[in-house]
């Protein structure tokens, strides 16, 4: 549109232009919705729910034998318990004794914390006990193992007290909940 001679004329190639930049305009609002998505499916960003630990305690009370603690831990629904979950899979060193062997020396303890589930398995073949100066093997405790359940183990404290008698060589569970 311009002026002449005291009349508004339309230039129709300007009008043209304009309807044409109005319509890509309202095409492209409408395509992206002015930031809104009406069938947006995600769910909007939550506080993700803290991880329920465990503190694993491994005392040994022997007077001159180092333990390997032989430490296991599943987070499978497992049927048969000892038997399942003292498999090569579910053995466990993170952080365990001297250097992560899993070997804690006498009088001394060690501690970890793991992440703990609804199915959730800890256990120890009763522990190697090792002569603290030869490595030579002595013997072996009981088998000892606890599931996540009644017991509600998560968010608590498990010791696995282990420890050389007269009888021989004992393992034993504390719990404090």
């Amino acid at each position: 549109m311009y002026l002449c001679r005291k009349y508004w004329v339309w230039d129709f190639d300007y009008a043209g232009k304009l309807v044409t930049l109005c319509g890509l305009l309202l095409a492209t609002i409408s395509f992206f919705g002015c930031g809104t998505n009406p069938n947006n499916t995600e769910k909007p960003l939550q506080d993700e729910e803290p991880k329920r630990l465990v503190t694993i305690h491994f005392a040994n009370l022997s007077s001159t034998e180092a333990v390997n603690v032989d430490f296991y831990v599943s987070y499978d629904r497992l049927e048969v318990i000892p038997n399942s979950l003292f498999t090569a899979g579910y053995y466990y060193t993170e952080g365990v004794g001297v250097a992560g062997t899993g070997v804690v020396e006498p009088r001394s303890t060690d501690t970890i914390e793991i992440e703990c589930t609804d199915v959730f398995s800890i256990g120890t073949t009763g522990g190697r006990f090792v002569d603290g100066e030869t490595g030579d093997s002595l013997g072996n405790g009981k088998p000892r193992w606890l599931q996540e359940g009644p017991l509600a183990i998560c968010d608590g404290e498990v010791t696995f007290v282990f420890r050389s008698e007269d009888t021989g060589f004992n393992t034993t569970i504390v719990l404090k909940n």
